[in-house]
């Protein structure tokens, strides 16, 4: 075995990749969905936003919303 020396340590992957930009909205910032249409899409997104508030103290609200005739979801981050 060849021994090496000063080889950085690769940062620890942390379960899957985020799906939403939650850790880094400030607050105001907001992110649209295009065709979360159903039910239960809504409802995903809001148990996300809902989960990585708990988890961190941020708050934030979703509205469904029209945006260019397209139907979706807009989640803000409020504090």
């Amino acid at each position: 075995m060849n021994i090496q020396s000063n080889i950085p340590i690769p940062s620890p992957d942390r379960g899957r990749k985020r799906k939403y930009p939650f850790p880094d909205m400030a607050i105001g910032d907001s992110f649209f969905l295009p065709n979360c249409n159903t039910a239960r899409m809504r409802s995903t997104v809001h148990n996300s936003a809902t989960s990585f508030a708990k988890k961190t103290g941020k708050k934030f609200t979703t509205r469904t919303t029209v945006e260019d005739s397209v139907p979706g979801l807009r989640i803000w981050r409020i504090s």
